[in-house]
């Protein structure tokens, strides 16, 4: 589950709830929080490929989407 720009602070009941049922993994953006930015990432779609790598690092599949209404 990916968050927006403002982060994913009320999020974590959710996450826990579909944890019961499904694997939940809850990552903070490179840059947000606590992490450093790399140097090489500057816009919306360099998210995109660090998530692309870092599903094809750990062998992850996209099983489900779940957006939020």
């Amino acid at each position: 589950m990916l968050h927006g720009a403002g982060g994913n602070p009320d999020w974590m009941p959710y996450c826990e709830a579909l944890a019961a049922h499904f694997r939940v993994i809850v990552p903070s953006h490179p840059g947000f929080g606590a992490s450093d930015r790399p140097d090489w990432m500057e816009w919306v779609h360099d998210l995109v490929y660090f998530y692309r790598w870092l599903m094809e690092a750990q062998r992850l599949g996209w099983n489900r989407e779940i957006q939020q209404t």
